[in-house]
């Protein structure tokens, strides 16, 4: 059944949702420069592209190895480290708010717009106090970086007993320093956290409308909601899964999801399929190809990508731990 839904696939439809793909890594890579704007340093899209895609696309795969490649080419590309570091946690502070907004959009958008069950009013509700639940806290906790990083520590060190391991604490201290620091910088600039917010919600977006041009294809029409709702249920189970390339929990989610809200199973295995492929094996190629060229280039020169001061920009400097 399968088979025969994705020979039927129409394919304008998959070509339009690969050429959708190619601007949600587009939209990941204006992000990260608009980051490093706010830092003082000026970078041009199309360069920014090739690493951003190639971390995004390793992240996927191996958690946090796409974030270590990528700032080790923002170094190549004469970006100060402590500035590329900041540049990350910038994006991780805007990009966090937006999943959660979008689940729970998701979640209430669905309740308005379909006929549920109780049992399926229950578990939204359940869900929406869970997450906001869990948001409450993470904001109190972060208001007293003193006891955060008392908590963040005593952490480690018990998850050390366990696995009988010692780690420094030093880069967990680089790593709360330079969240506070993103945060003060995002403070000063509230205007700009709203864009930052704004364009992960566009990336989301166009990932989303993806899964809608898969269905099409298939001959299906789930309604917007229905596609959110799967799409972030997924994503989150697969993030904090922290498994490479999910651990197959991404496909376990997003085919449950969907058949539990409406959507046949067959097709919701098909068009989970074919997502994958969109987005993670395909990708997988062209990131190969990319990182033959990008780490051995010649032509990304640190000078190429210092900031000008007739431009109006001016490089950010930092002391210690923090950005001034």
């Amino acid at each position: 059944m399968i088979l025969m839904l994705l020979r039927r696939a129409q394919w304008r439809w998959l070509v339009g949702a690969l050429a959708l793909q190619f601007a949600v890594y587009a939209n990941f890579a204006a992000v990260f420069r608009l980051c490093l704007t706010l830092l003082g340093t000026k970078i041009t899209l199309w360069t920014l592209y090739p690493p951003v895609f190639v971390g995004v696309i390793l992240n996927r795969f191996f958690p946090s190895s796409g974030t270590a490649f990528l700032l080790y080419q923002m170094r190549r590309r004469g970006v100060p480290m402590s500035t590329a570091t900041l540049a990350v946690t910038l994006n991780l502070l805007s990009g966090l708010p937006t999943f959660v907004g979008m689940l729970l959009g998701a979640l209430v958008y669905r309740s308005l717009h379909d006929e549920l069950e109780r049992t399926q009013i229950a578990s939204l509700v359940l869900v929406i106090i869970g997450v906001a639940s869990v948001c409450g806290c993470a904001y109190r906790l972060q208001r007293d970086r003193v006891r955060l990083t008392h908590r963040v520590l005593i952490i480690k060190r018990h998850l050390g007993n366990l696995l009988q391991r010692s780690w420094d604490d030093r880069p967990m201290l680089d790593t709360i320093a330079q969240f506070y620091d993103g945060q003060a910088l995002l403070q000063r600039a509230p205007l700009s956290f709203f864009w930052l917010i704004g364009m992960h919600s566009l990336a989301l977006l166009l990932d989303s409308f993806t899964l809608l041009l898969l269905f099409a294809a298939l001959g299906a029409a789930p309604g917007l909601g229905t596609v959110l709702l799967a799409y972030a249920s997924a994503y989150l189970v697969s993030t904090v899964s922290s498994l490479p390339g999910g651990g197959g929990s991404f496909e376990v989610v997003m085919t449950l999801a969907f058949s539990q809200l409406g959507v046949p199973v067959e097709t919701a295995l098909a068009v989970t399929g074919l997502y994958r492929l969109l987005t993670l094996w395909l990708p997988l190629v062209g990131a190969g190809l990319v990182v033959q060229r990008v780490p051995g280039s010649g032509r990304h020169r640190a000078a190429d990508m210092t900031p000008r001061q007739d431009d109006g920009i001016v490089e950010a400097h930092h002391t210690g731990d923090t950005c001034t």
